[in-house]
C-alpha cells in the first residue's frame, strides 16, 4: 500500500489527476477507508472525462470502453435518466462488474433508497443487492443491516417475498461479520486538491458572463473557444450556431450530444420540440412528469420557447415568469392567466379557454403579446373571446373548419394565421391572411396544396403567394388544381410563383 500511496501523491503533485486516480482506487480496494472514498469523488470531477450521452445505446457502448474516470460521468447520467427510464439502472450494475468501486456504490445504494418502481423495495432486490454487499462499501453497510431488521419483524405477513426477505437477511449477516475499515490518515493528496488551480474554475466564470447577459452574444462566442480549447464538443456548437446555423455538422452535434447538455433538465423535457439555439437549449415542451418543486437551474433561463400542456397551478404559473429569456409560451391553461401580471411574452396560446378565462388577457398582464393562438378553440368561439379583449394584437391564430373562416377585419387584428391543428414548432402548412391577401406557409420539402386550395376557396382574399421551403419542389398536378381554384374564384397570384422551389415574395 505505501508504494501505491506514494504513486498517487507523484501523480496529483504532477496534476495527473487520472492516473491519482486509479492509484486511489487501488488503493481503497485495499483498505476500503471512507475517507479515500471521498477523496476519490474529488479527484474524478477534476479529471474533466466529457459527458455521457444519455441513452442506452451511447452507454453501454461508454461502458465498454471506460477508463476510472469515465465512471462518474456515466453514473451521473445513469442516475439522472433513470427517473424516466428506470430499467437503465441496470448499466449502473454492469459498472460494478469493472472492480470495487466507491462511486458505483453510491449508486446503487441511492436505488436501493429510492427505488424507481412503486410498491416495491429497493433492498429486496438482488440485482442491486448483491453488487453492493460484493463492493463492500463501509458506508453503506449500515443501510442493508437496517433493512434487514426493519424486515424481520413483517416477514410472516408476506409470503411471496419471504425468499427476497430471507435474502436480505443473509447478505446483512455477511456484513456484519466483516472487519472495520481501516483509516487513511494521509493529506497530501487533499492539500495538493486544494492548493492546484481547477482548470473548470476559467469555465465556471465564463457560463456565468454568458447568463448574466443572455441576450449578448459576445460571452457565448468566448466560453465557446474555452470550451472548444479544452476539447468539448459544446464549443464547436455555439461557434456553428453564431456564426453558420444550419449546417450538416451542427445537426451532428445535436444528435449526438443535445440530450446530454440539457443536464437537469433532460428528464422533464420531451424528444419532440426540442431547440437549440446560439448553443444553448431554446425551445422545448414539457413532459409530462411533476416537476415538484419549481426548478431554479439556470439551464432554464435560455428558454424561449415553451410548450407547457401537461402542467398548471398556481406554482407552476408563477415559476415561468422567472425564465428571463421566455417569450413564446404555448398550451397555457386558461384558468392560470389570473396568477400573471406584466409579463414580457410576445406570444401566448391557451387551452381550455372560453371567453371569461381570456378576459384575463389584458394590457396590463400582457404589454408585449403580439400573438395569441387560439388554435385548441372552435374558430367561431375564439372569434367571439378576441372581439372583446380590446387587445392591439398583430396576429390570432384559430384552427381551420368547413365552415367561412374568420377574416381580419372581423376579428380587428391585421393578420389571421389558419392552421390545421395545434402543434409546438409545426412542420404543417398554415394560411396567413392579411386583409384581402393570403400567404400559404410551408415549412417543410413535401408539400401537399391539397387543404390550402379546398380552404382559398372559403376566403375572402383577393391575392395570393407561397412561402416554401427553397428546396420544396411542388407537384404540377396540385398546382393546375390550385391556379384553377384561384381564378374559379378572382383570386390572382401576387407573385407568379416558379414552377418548382420558393417563389419571388
Amino acid at each position: 500500500m505505501v508504494s501505491t500511496t506514494s504513486a498517487a501523491n507523484d501523480a496529483a503533485a504532477r496534476g495527473d489527476w487520472r492516473a491519482c486516480l486509479s492509484a486511489l482506487l487501488a488503493m481503497w480496494r485495499e483498505s476500503k477507508a471512507p475517507e479515500l472514498a471521498r477523496l476519490i469523488d474529488r479527484v474524478a470531477e477534476r479529471c474533466g472525462a466529457p459527458e455521457c450521452a444519455p441513452t442506452g445505446a451511447a452507454i453501454k457502448k461508454r461502458i465498454a470502453a471506460a477508463s476510472d474516470a469515465d465512471v462518474t460521468p456515466i453514473l451521473a447520467t445513469i442516475q439522472r435518466q433513470a427517473r424516466v427510464t428506470p430499467s437503465i439502472i441496470a448499466h449502473a450494475i454492469a459498472l460494478a462488474q469493472r472492480g470495487a468501486d466507491p462511486r458505483v456504490a453510491t449508486s446503487l445504494a441511492h436505488f436501493i433508497e429510492h427505488y424507481p418502481y412503486r410498491h416495491e423495495a429497493g433492498e429486496l432486490d438482488a440485482s442491486l443487492l448483491d453488487p453492493l454487499v460484493a463492493i463492500d462499501d463501509p458506508r453503506y453497510r449500515q443501510l442493508v443491516i437496517d433493512a434487514a431488521d426493519a424486515w424481520v419483524p413483517r416477514r410472516g405477513r408476506f409470503v411471496r417475498r419471504r425468499p427476497r426477505i430471507d435474502h436480505l437477511v443473509a447478505r446483512a449477516a455477511e456484513l456484519r461479520a466483516r472487519q472495520p475499515p481501516r483509516a487513511y490518515t494521509d493529506t497530501t493528496i487533499t492539500t495538493l486538491l486544494d492548493q492546484a488551480p481547477v482548470r473548470s474554475t476559467n469555465l465556471d466564470t465564463l457560463l456565468d458572463a454568458v447568463y448574466a447577459d443572455l441576450a449578448n452574444d459576445a460571452p457565448r462566442a468566448i466560453y465557446a473557444d474555452a470550451l472548444q480549447d479544452a476539447g468539448d464538443p459544446r464549443g464547436e456548437l455555439i461557434t456553428l450556431q453564431l456564426t453558420t446555423p444550419g449546417t450538416r455538422r451542427e445537426k451532428q452535434l445535436l444528435r449526438d450530444h443535445e440530450r446530454a447538455w440539457l443536464g437537469s433538465a433532460d428528464p422533464l423535457v420531451q424528444k419532440s420540440g426540442l431547440a437549440y439555439r446560439r448553443g444553448f437549449i431554446a425551445a422545448a415542451r414539457l413532459s409530462d412528469r411533476a416537476l415538484g418543486a419549481r426548478p431554479t437551474e439556470r439551464v432554464w433561463q435560455t428558454i424561449e420557447e415553451l410548450d407547457c400542456s401537461s402542467h398548471w397551478g398556481e406554482p407552476f404559473a408563477r415559476w415561468l415568469p422567472t425564465l428571463r429569456s421566455l417569450r413564446r409560451v404555448a398550451q397555457f391553461y386558461a384558468k392560470d392567466l389570473a396568477y400573471l401580471v406584466d409579463v414580457p411574452w410576445i406570444e401566448l396560446g391557451v387551452r381550455y379557454a372560453n371567453p371569461t378565462d381570456l378576459a384575463q388577457v389584458t394590457a396590463a398582464r400582457f404589454p408585449a403579446l403580439e400573438v395569441l393562438d387560439l388554435s385548441t378553440m372552435e374558430p367561431i368561439q375564439a372569434a367571439y373571446a378576441v372581439a372583446g379583449l380590446g387587445m392591439r394584437l398583430r396576429r390570432i391564430r384559430i384552427k381551420a373548419v368547413a365552415r367561412r373562416e374568420v377574416a381580419p377585419h372581423d376579428l380587428g387584428v391585421p393578420e389571421v394565421e389558419l392552421v390545421r391543428k395545434y402543434e409546438f414548432r409545426s412542420n404543417a402548412e398554415s394560411i396567413l391572411v392579411r386583409g384581402t391577401h393570403a400567404t400559404l406557409v410551408y415549412r417543410t420539402r413535401d408539400i401537399d396544396l391539397a387543404p390550402s386550395t379546398g380552404l382559398l376557396a372559403r376566403l375572402p382574399v383577393r391575392t395570393v403567394d407561397l412561402e416554401t421551403p427553397l428546396d420544396a419542389t411542388i407537384d404540377p398536378g396540385q398546382r393546375a388544381r390550385l391556379d384553377r381554384t384561384l381564378e374559379e374564384h378572382a383570386m390572382t397570384w401576387e407573385t407568379p410563383p416558379a414552377s418548382t422551389g420558393h417563389p419571388a415574395a
